[in-house]
């Protein structure tokens, strides 16, 4: 067996078997050594999956051999690619030239027609690949109709199956992608409706159970839905979606909804009630059911995610609104969940938390200074907690509660201190936060008669010392946060003027210089001076060859608020000298990332994809009507006639419906008033003389109605 054994793994003949060969001590060290060299080998070579990865990451420069690599490695890991989900992921990133020296006409063909073979099969492709699918047909120009129709049907047979990441990805590419079909509208028309469909098909569950991964499918979609710019095309499908929410909620005893199932429905609930709105009765009813699933005591308690006690936060935030009754109840439940939550948990959870209303982030924090979990440990920590706090004590001021105040100003004060003694330098983003903070509750203990301030604004001054090292990585979000403080900011400006000059970010540059165009008096005038001063630096240096950084200049002063009246000019120049530097730097920039396909090419890409859908009798008949098509054109015009092809089909007879050679079905027109009305497209579903007919037919009973409608039953008939 061992002989055999090691035959088999060297692939040695086999009449050395038959001669039942006994090797040596000597010679089985030889062989043993051998394959062992073989199997390091065959272990070392990476996979064409893997090579493809690899190449991809490598082609990302100006390397036409690089990139010419890349193309040919997909070819080669096409299938392996293919079956694992990452194929139209990584292809996306290659960057596109054109002319076929470069090595990518073959691959994209060939990934085409594998994709369009693939869709057209019951879960040929995988799921993670549908949402990348629309981003790869944009970016090539691809502009077939059926192909797009069989992606359509795949997502709506897979839409269970896909995160609520992969639904915004899916929804963002459609909403992208430039294809407009004559009568069903944009790709993310096509896109809805195909979703709306599925999701109107699924009948609803009955019995004791749900469908598996309902809840958090419909969650996913609804996330997805409302991640596209236009909410009026996904009108009918959030419409459709409250419908399917309603009717899972109340169509359900709650035994047959678990804990992870009642968390997503209220996520679902809580975004679709600000896009659509949800019944009062739907929303009250998954409150109640998530009051009990995070409450879970007993047996029934399940250590929750800090996903799912991130969307329980969000949720009370949006029904506090609507409901405040419910969701200050569940808020005071997710409070106590929070105090037993690991600590993964807990900080995604506050994350979330950052956004909600001030009174529940009020209870938040006297809840984690009674755990002692205000401070955190990192800084990343300690930072979130400044974010959660830094408006609380101006929101109790406004209130009128002062020993709230009093005890937020303090609890500012040590949260601030802890967080410039865990790390001398800290962070240019922390050591904002904050500043805010602190001076927020100085501006706040300030407006209190018996309070003392000198503590808090000691503290201010502590931390734009320690920012004095910072600015120079200052970015635009980090100096709005500087001057997002009620209080006086003069120690800021101070500070800008002093530093300006070491920025290096445009973006925080501008950000700096609307702050200062804001401002009052010679204070903002002198500021503004320096940071134009430093913008003309940035913009004749190593900025002024960047296209997009300089498009990116020019934007955010396009768009900044209006100048005041010293600054206006000055803006004005700056302006007009960064868009010549911008037109100069975009014609010296070479085309190569975004380039596309040549257009010719990727029409003869779209008639591969037509023919490989064709049957084959269909396919091989119309190919002997091509080449019948061409002997007739070669011969004499009083010859042509005399061959008998399938050419295109002859008009109707019946004015106002005629054959449309690029939509290729009969167009409908009629002419009202001196101006054309299109009646729309019919388009034969098989290349058929039957088909053909049927399209025809259809064709004029819609002249007939148009006719009714503008003229009156007379004259139809």
């Amino acid at each position: 067996l061992a002989n055999m054994a090691l035959a088999t793994a060297l692939q040695l003949p086999s009449r050395l078997l038959a001669r039942q060969v006994v090797p040596t001590a000597a010679s089985a060290a030889r062989l043993s050594s051998d394959f062992g060299r073989r199997a390091e080998a065959t272990l070392a070579e990476p996979s064409p999956a893997l090579r493809f990865k690899e190449a991809v990451e490598a082609a990302k420069g100006n390397n036409a051999e690089l990139r010419r690599n890349a193309w040919q490695s997909l070819e080669a890991a096409l299938p392996q690619l293919l079956d694992s989900g990452d194929c139209l992921k990584f292809t996306l990133q290659l960057p596109l030239v054109h002319g076929a020296d470069q090595g990518a006409e073959r691959p994209i063909k060939r990934l085409l027609l594998e994709l369009s073979r693939r869709l057209r099969r019951p879960e040929g492709l995988a799921t993670s690949e549908l949402p990348h699918v629309p981003a790869l047909l944009n970016r090539l120009g691809l502009q077939d109709q059926e192909l797009f129709d069989d992606f359509c049907a795949a997502c709506a047979a897979s839409w269970q199956e896909l995160s609520a990441t992969e639904m915004a990805v899916l929804f963002r590419g459609a909403e992208n992608y430039p294809l407009l079909h004559a009568t069903r509208g944009t790709a993310l028309d096509r896109l809805v409706t195909a979703l709306n469909s599925a999701l109107a098909g699924d009948g609803e569950a009955t019995g004791d159970s749900l469908p598996s991964g309902r809840p958090a499918s419909l969650a996913a979609l609804c996330h997805g839905a409302l991640s596209a710019k236009s909410r009026a095309t996904c009108q009918p499908l959030l419409e459709q979606l409250r419908v399917a929410l309603q009717a899972t909620v109340e169509g359900q005893r709650p035994e047959a909804l678990s804990t992870a199932d009642v968390i997503e429905l209220l996520g679902a609930a809580g975004e679709l009630h600000q896009a659509v709105g949800v019944t009062t009765e739907t929303l009250s009813t998954i409150l109640r059911l998530s009051l009990k699933a995070v409450e879970g005591t007993g047996s029934n308690e399940v250590a929750l995610t800090g996903r799912q006690l991130s969307l329980v936060a969000r949720a009370c935030g949006r029904a506090q609104w609507v409901l405040p009754a419910e969701a200050s109840e569940l808020f005071q439940v997710l409070l106590q969940r929070l105090g037993g939550a690991e600590a993964t948990a807990l900080e995604s959870a506050l994350r979330a938390c950052r956004q909600l209303p001030a009174p529940m982030r009020r209870q938040l924090v006297l809840h984690l200074e009674s755990v002692d979990h205000l401070c955190g440990e990192g800084l990343v920590e300690m930072e979130v907690r400044c974010q959660l706090l830094h408006d609380l004590s101006l929101h109790a001021a406004a209130t009128g509660d002062t020993d709230s105040c009093k005890s937020l100003c303090s609890t500012a004060q040590v949260l601030v201190s802890k967080l410039l003694d865990s790390q001398a330098e800290g962070s240019s983003r922390s050591l904002c936060t904050a500043f805010l903070v602190a001076n927020t509750a100085h501006h706040s203990a300030s407006t209190l008669a018996e309070a003392d301030a000198t503590p808090l604004k000691n503290l201010t001054a502590r931390v734009l010392d320690q920012l004095d090292g910072h600015w120079s990585e200052l970015n635009s979000l980090e100096v709005s946060t500087l001057f997002r403080s009620p209080g006086d900011v003069s120690q800021v400006v101070a500070r800008a003027e002093k530093h300006v000059s070491q920025m290096k970010d445009a973006a925080a540059l501008v950000a700096l210089l609307q702050a200062a165009s804001a401002l009052p008096g010679s204070t903002g005038r002198k500021l503004m001076d320096s940071t134009m001063a430093a913008l003309k630096k940035i913009s004749d240096g190593p900025l002024g060859s960047d296209p997009k950084k300089l498009g990116m200049l020019e934007a955010a002063l396009r768009k900044g608020p209006l100048a005041s009246e010293h600054g206006s000019t000055q803006q004005a120049s700056l302006r007009a000298d960064i868009r010549e530097k911008l037109f100069k730097a975009v014609l010296q920039e070479p085309p190569t990332w975004n380039a596309k396909p040549a257009r010719g090419y990727i029409r003869y890409v779209e008639q591969c994809l037509e023919r490989g859908r064709r049957p084959p009798h269909l396919a091989k008949t119309e190919d002997v009507a091509g080449q019948s098509q061409t002997a007739a054109a070669k011969q004499p015009a009083s010859k042509a006639s005399e061959v008998s092809v399938l050419a295109t089909p002859d008009k109707a007879g019946t004015p106002g419906v005629c054959w449309h050679s690029g939509v290729e079905g009969w167009e409908v027109k009629i002419e009202v008033a001196g101006r054309q009305v299109l009646g729309g497209y019919f388009k034969p579903s098989a290349p058929t003389d039957e088909a053909v007919e049927l399209a025809l037919q259809q064709a004029l009973i819609c002249r007939e109605d148009l006719e009714r409608r503008h003229y009156g039953e007379a004259r139809a008939q």
